[in-house]
């Protein structure tokens, strides 16, 4: 892809088809793009205590792929993140906060890095991974800023002992780590 419209597009693509009638088929609804269109919200419900939205990209494929459809339909929904782990008390954050209290409160946190790389190479790996999915919410939406971007860099690849034990954990895991952040440069997704 080389615009956010195309996200939109593949989105919409892959979630317009109703399922039921005869035999269960699936047929396009065209009536989903036009839902999109007239949103004024999406609001994502997460209820797994200790998860969060950075974990897997799937919650950024489905508020992004929503949010970039959403723009490519000449909508632009508030986008929001409810924690439900705790019914009795629900938490409902901006997505741009949601994404900034994750970053700063657990990806950059040095005792979180410290448990993660005590893992070895799977802790390595779930740093990328969150590296991914934190590139996947900055190509479909606007809710991560620059800052977040450099506020992982700066805990992760400019800490020159915090990148060697990523490095000497996963080696695939730090080139994949190095290659996300230079295509979030790249297609000026970031600017330091």
């Amino acid at each position: 892809w080389s615009e956010r419209a195309e996200l939109g597009e593949a989105y919409l693509a892959a979630s317009d088809h109703a399922y039921g009638g005869p035999e269960g088929a699936a047929e396009a609804d065209a009536g989903f793009a036009a839902r999109i269109r007239a949103a004024q919200a999406f609001i994502h419900v997460s209820d797994t205590p200790g998860r969060d939205i950075l974990e897997a990209t799937s919650a950024a494929d489905a508020i992004g792929g929503l949010a970039a459809a959403a723009k490519a339909l000449g909508a632009d929904p508030a986008l929001y993140s409810l924690d439900s782990s705790r019914p009795e008390t629900p938490r409902a954050r901006m997505l741009a906060e949601d994404i900034a209290r994750i970053v700063h409160g657990r990806l950059t946190h040095p005792r979180w890095i410290a448990a993660q790389l005590a893992h070895g190479w799977r802790g390595a790996a779930e740093l990328a991974e969150a590296v991914d999915t934190l590139f996947v919410f900055a190509a479909s939406t606007d809710a991560v800023s620059d800052g977040l971007f450099d506020a992982v860099f700066e805990a992760w690849c400019a800490d020159a002992a915090v990148w060697d034990r990523i490095e000497a954990a996963n080696a695939p895991a730090a080139a994949a780590i190095r290659a996300r952040l230079a295509d979030a440069a790249r297609r000026g997704l970031w600017t330091s």
